[in-house]
């Protein structure tokens, strides 16, 4: 077939187009429509639901792993006649919350001195996690103030700023001060703390004479038990670990025996004497009755379940470092320790003079680490520091903190007081 180029129009007209117009369409009969489209026809809705409520074939429990068995708890303590505490425990604890206080450490330390070796202080506190610190010469006047982070701090202190006994709670567990009978400072201290149901006593005495051991008795029948002495007595017996015994001691042993005290130390040396001295020195002495030796007693019991049963064990509260704290002091700390072990292991002359050059080089590199951080801390600041930030740095050099907990005012007799 030949093509022809033609013009549009004629084309057109020879042949007819294949589509509608739209105005064509207007005119048109409407297409058939679908009956559900039809308007004319009702709608008939169903009167039943499709939607059905399936219910799932209820999931068994997972198999339990091994954990805390509290039957079995129970009928040992039946078996042993134990008294059954209010949360489950054979040692009451204070709460269930996030502080597991199953096992209550309590630490004795005769600081000489606690504002110098507060940093000491919170680097113990840290590693060891106390519960509750006694504290003896800490070497406080009653104006003076002092407290640690997260602890409740009761003392008693002498005027002139010498020896004082003091104890610190953690401000997780419940406590409230004792009313102590009035005595004379500067012959003994005493503090006492009621700590949920037991009762705790520090005390220190400088100089030991017989004329202080009936206010001792009388001290130790005010309170009911359970009861907690911890105290440096500066009395020799061979019952809490002496080599020899004097006057006080004897005295002070024969007073314990009366009233079924008895003496919980495990016979180690907490003072470091000179070759020339005795090789073994008096332990403080830490005393309970009858009651706290038989806790004693369910406390192995309940170590024993705890190795052979984990227990997840949350975070426990640990203070703040001061900011010069280094991992240079904590390797100091470590060194001085190495040397303080091996003079108690061996006691020469030798031992004793690398263990004194540590600690002096201990107290030289606290105190340069002190200084040159504040410096950096001085030079660091401009007049568009904001205040709180300084204030907040200055209260972490301080090592000083708001207490936590108000107890009510104790008469001032003898410098006795709470911060």
């Amino acid at each position: 077939m030949a093509e022809k180029n033609i013009p549009y129009e004629e084309a057109a007209k020879s042949f007819p187009a294949s589509y509608k117009l739209y105005a064509d369409i207007s005119k048109s009969s409407p297409s058939p429509s679908y009956p559900y489209l039809n308007p004319s026809k009702s709608v008939t809705h169903p009167t039943t639901s499709y939607k059905k409520t399936v219910y799932s074939k209820p999931k068994s429990r997972p198999i339990l792993t091994p954990g805390y068995d509290k039957q079995a708890h129970q009928s040992i303590l039946k078996e042993f006649s134990i008294p059954q505490s209010e949360n489950g425990y054979v040692l009451q604890t204070d709460s269930t919350s996030s502080y597991d206080n199953t096992a209550t450490i309590t630490e004795l330390w005769n600081a000489r001195s606690i504002h110098s070796k507060k940093h000491e202080l919170m680097y113990l506190s840290n590693k060891l996690l106390p519960s509750l610190i006694s504290i003896a010469e800490t070497w406080l006047k009653p104006q003076q103030h002092f407290n640690l982070q997260g602890f409740s701090s009761f003392r008693d202190d002498r005027l002139d700023g010498h020896g004082g006994a003091m104890i610190l709670v953690n401000n997780k567990l419940s406590c409230s001060a004792l009313s102590i009978p009035s005595h004379n400072c500067n012959d003994i201290n005493v503090v006492g703390v009621k700590v949920k149901n037991i009762n705790v006593l520090s005390i220190y005495v400088p100089h030991p004479n017989s004329s202080l051991l009936a206010y001792i008795r009388n001290l130790f029948l005010l309170f009911p038990p359970p009861l907690l002495i911890l105290g440096d007595f500066n009395s020799h017996n061979t019952m809490w670990g002496s080599d020899t015994n004097d006057s006080f001691g004897n005295r002070l042993g024969e007073l314990l025996d009366d009233l079924c005290i008895c003496v919980l130390n495990n016979g180690s040396s907490t003072r470091i004497t000179p070759p020339e001295e005795s090789a073994k020195s008096l332990p403080e002495i830490n005393m309970a009755n009858l009651d706290t030796c038989y806790k004693q007693l369910t406390k192995s019991i309940c170590d024993a379940a705890d190795h052979s049963i984990p227990l997840k064990n949350s975070a426990k509260h640990k203070l703040s470092s001061p900011p010069w704290w280094d991992n240079e002091c904590t390797s100091m700390i470590k060194y001085r320790k190495v040397a303080e072990r091996a003079f108690i292991a061996s006691m020469t002359l030798e031992n004793l003079v690398e263990y004194r050059k540590a600690v002096a080089k201990s107290k030289r590199l606290f105190r340069q680490k002190k200084f040159h951080s504040w410096r950096q801390f001085c030079s660091s600041l401009s007049p568009n520091t904001n205040a709180s930030v300084v204030w907040r740095q200055i209260n972490r050099f301080r090592c000083g903190t708001n207490p936590s907990h108000i107890f009510p005012s104790i008469p001032p007799h003898c410098g006795f007081g709470l911060l």
